[in-house]
């Protein structure tokens, strides 16, 4: 089961989506289509928005992450899921205050 598809999911049922056809999103497949991926760098806002500074590029960019509190540098990534491996990483060995303006 991919990384993200909790918080997709919970993103789909707080905009009142609907649940789906049956078919699982992938995090994997984001560059396959323009949803994918804005479901994918949602969800990772989502979860991890007020600690880190997320963007995606195109397909040949990834995905970034910065911390909010300006420690250390950019934490780059090809895939969605890969990125949240690294911010979870990053935030175990040192959290970021969730409470930054």
């Amino acid at each position: 089961m991919p990384v993200l598809l909790a918080a997709v999911r919970t993103i789909a049922e707080r905009l009142s989506l609907p649940s789906g056809t049956g078919e699982m999103v992938t995090m994997e497949g984001a560059a396959e289509g323009e949803a994918a991926g804005g479901l994918a760098l949602d969800a990772l806002r989502f979860g991890w928005g007020d600690a880190y500074e997320i963007t995606a590029g195109d397909a040949d960019a990834g995905w970034t992450a910065r911390r909010r509190d300006g420690k250390g540098g950019a934490i780059e990534a090809p895939t969605a899921d890969d990125l949240h491996r690294l911010i979870v990483e990053n935030y175990t060995f040192m959290p970021v205050p969730r409470d930054l303006p």
